[in-house]
């Protein structure tokens, strides 16, 4: 990932340049950080730390260390007070217990501290500082799905458009779509498909699709014409209809078989990130709005990287109280 293209593409749009509608005053975050305690110490930063493989339950996160000693489930909440802070120990650069393995159910990845790094905007080199890899949204998205259990919208893989664009759909991605993975839920269940786009590792937006209008809405924290050019491509060679028909989608939603033309709009008004590395930030960030059911994002004005570090800090402090790592 390139810093440079952004200023490049006039990608990044200074909150002085631009009229931003804010959405809260007070810049508080409606998240799932709300149900454990903050973690505000410094940040020093830890040695690099080779990826170790551990043990994992279904649906949940687990670090083996600590198996013995949890009984593990994605949703049922720490008690911060007899846990150890995600900081404090991050700081001690302890590889070991900052490794962990996740299933999502359809694959199993083992993270380790460079995971953190990533997140805390302490990794390198300079250039890729505070990118958020694919692991990072899904492990967000898992968690979301398990903990607010959003009733009208479903969250697929990071990857899980540009698969799709060779017409070639794996098994695992059809049996997302049917809701065979917990916490994922049927497509024909729901009414809107949250779609986060990892575009060519080198930014982060998200489409918005709803499932009885068809209409894809894409929430960009940096808005260009190039970013739109280029979703708008994405979406024109999927071939919804066919891979609808795929995943026997009509038959289980109980609606009409139609042909399926995506009407593609974007989102107008919404903050921007003010810096090349947060664009994964506010994918969070609006996966959880939407989960939560508030669709729009409280950051004061004049705040958003103050707003989207805090960010970061809540959210490596929940995945680790999800990871059993706590």
């Amino acid at each position: 990932m390139d810093p440079n293209l952004h200023n490049k593409d006039k990608n990044i749009v200074q909150e002085e340049d631009r009229s931003v509608t804010t959405l809260s005053e007070n810049g508080d975050s409606t998240s799932v950080i709300n149900e454990l305690e903050s973690h505000n110490s410094t940040n020093d930063k830890a040695d690099e730390g080779d990826t170790k493989e551990y043990g994992n339950k279904d649906g949940s996160l687990v670090n083996q260390e600590h198996v013995s000693h949890h009984d593990l489930h994605v949703g049922a909440g720490v008690d911060a007070q007899q846990s150890k802070g995600f900081l404090d120990v991050y700081n001690e650069g302890d590889k070991k217990a900052l490794s962990f393995s996740y299933s999502l159910g359809y694959t199993e990845n083992h993270m380790n501290i460079n995971f953190w790094k990533k997140i805390l905007c302490e990794n390198t080199p300079t250039q890729e500082r505070g990118w958020l890899d694919d692991d990072h949204i899904d492990i967000w998205g898992h968690i979301l799905l398990n903990t607010k259990k959003p009733v009208s919208c479903t969250i697929m893989p990071a990857n899980f458009l540009p698969t799709q664009l060779t017409g070639l759909w794996k098994d695992e991605w059809i049996a997302l779509v049917n809701g065979s993975y917990a916490p994922y839920r049927a497509w024909s269940a729901v009414d809107t498909v949250l779609l986060p786009v990892n575009k060519e590792n080198d930014h982060w937006l998200i489409a918005v699709l709803e499932l009885k209008t068809w209409i894809v809405t894409i929430y960009d924290s940096s808005s260009s014409e190039i970013n739109e050019r280029w979703i708008k491509d994405q979406l024109q060679d999927f071939d919804i209809t066919k891979f609808l028909k795929s995943t026997a989608y009509w038959e289980t939603s109980g609606r009409k078989s139609t042909t399926v033309d995506l009407n593609v709009k974007f989102a107008k008004g919404i903050p921007q990130q003010t810096n090349w590395m947060d664009c994964g930030i506010f994918v969070a960030m609006w996966l959880e709005a939407f989960c939560t059911g508030t669709a729009e994002l409280k950051i004061e004005h004049g705040k958003t990287e103050d707003h989207c570090q805090m960010y970061r800090k809540q959210m490596a402090d929940v995945i680790w109280a999800y990871s059993g790592c706590s």
